[in-house]
């Protein structure tokens, strides 16, 4: 569960971040006549979201208690749903 909550906070803080793209109050990442921000920011989301997919789904299947499998199995679902929401809504900044 401690997983979860870190996973959460995580993901919001990175939405968060997004959220403020295009404000006067945020500075660009990379300075110059260019903005790096909604790459980068979107790459770090979809990076969390899919390292956690996986790590949590290695996690499932090196397991040998049925429970803890089970448990790493639906984080790692709860996590691919986010990396999907997360890319079909950021997606079109990685470009």
């Amino acid at each position: 569960m401690i997983a979860a909550g870190v996973f959460a906070t995580a993901c919001l803080w990175l939405v968060a971040l997004i959220g403020d793209w295009g404000t006067e109050g945020s500075p660009p990442i990379g300075g110059g006549s260019y903005n790096l921000d909604r790459l980068v920011y979107s790459a770090l989301i979809l990076l969390l979201a899919g390292s956690s997919s996986f790590c949590s789904l290695v996690v499932g299947l090196a397991r040998q208690d049925r429970a803890l499998s089970r448990r790493a199995f639906v984080f790692s679902g709860i996590a691919m749903v986010a990396f999907l929401a997360s890319y079909s809504t950021f997606g079109h900044n990685l470009s």
